[in-house]
């Protein structure tokens, strides 16, 4: 199970001394950073905790994830440019980007953005459990045009809180690695009073991850519209592709996903 301690955020983040860390117990711990703990299902078996905490890297991995791969071409005379990836935009065919057909170009740091947090058992291809649809504060980078990453980070880790306060998690879980943590990214293009992470504003997806050594889960790979390919970052074990679909990208596989188990 899956849970995030109290004091989720109403207003912008505030900031953070750095260093700052969650203690992992039972009891939720009154700091708000986001917790995750997996609790093995198993009977007998002592509760197995793994905190989960996204870091500015985490971000800036996302960030450069959402890097064109080529130059931005102008749009087809004949269609208006509404900043949709149309299925034959000139640069994000085969050769180049990871692009969802008709999916909004991502503008981190300057458009509202929604986030949701799944937890999966890739071998059968479920969703198991997912927190609440988030709306992000923006988070522009002061006196320049791209994203503060620890803005972005300590207004995730506050809240996951609000997100799900009763946890994630499902029956029968053994073994944490059996899971996996996806970080999915919307850009709504409609003003909604409560947040809908709807699949037709998914513009980047996030795998989670914890260092070889031990330590918290965190991004450790990103795959964004109009980004390339191959998911950049330390760490690309949770960021699959399609091995059915020659030039797949991760986003791709993490739309499927959650058409396959009906998050529209």
């Amino acid at each position: 199970m899956a849970r995030g301690p109290r004091g989720g955020a109403t207003s912008a983040p505030a900031s953070r001394s750095p260093g700052a860390k969650t203690r992992l117990g039972r009891a939720r711990p009154l700091v708000t950073l986001s917790v995750l703990w997996l609790l093995l299902a198993a009977a007998g078996c002592p509760a197995n905790e793994s905190d989960v905490r996204i870091s500015p890297a985490g971000i800036a991995w996302l960030s450069t994830a959402c890097r064109p791969c080529a130059p931005t071409p102008p749009f087809p005379p004949s269609r208006p440019d509404d900043g949709r990836f149309p299925p034959t935009f000139p640069g994000f065919g085969s050769d180049c980007a990871c692009a969802l057909p008709n999916h909004y170009a991502p503008a981190l740091g300057r458009s509202v953005t929604e986030a949701r947090l799944f937890l999966v058992t890739p071998g059968d291809g479920r969703i198991q459990d997912a927190s609440k649809c988030m709306t992000l504060h923006l988070c522009p980078e002061s006196g320049r045009s791209g994203l503060s990453s620890s803005c972005m980070a300590s207004d995730l880790n506050q809240q996951l809180d609000g997100a799900m306060p009763n946890g994630l998690g499902f029956d029968g879980l053994k073994n944490p690695e059996d899971a996996q943590l996806i970080l999915a990214f919307y850009q709504p293009q409609e003003s909604n009073a409560e947040a809908s992470c709807h699949r037709a504003d998914l513009f980047a997806c996030a795998g989670l991850a914890a260092p070889l050594g031990g330590g918290d889960y965190d991004i450790t790979c990103a795959s964004c519209q109009g980004g390339a390919k191959a998911a950049p970052g330390p760490d690309n074990g949770p960021c699959p592709r399609d091995q059915a679909q020659r030039n797949s990208c991760f986003l791709q596989w993490c739309d499927s996903l959650l058409d396959q188990n009906q998050y529209q």
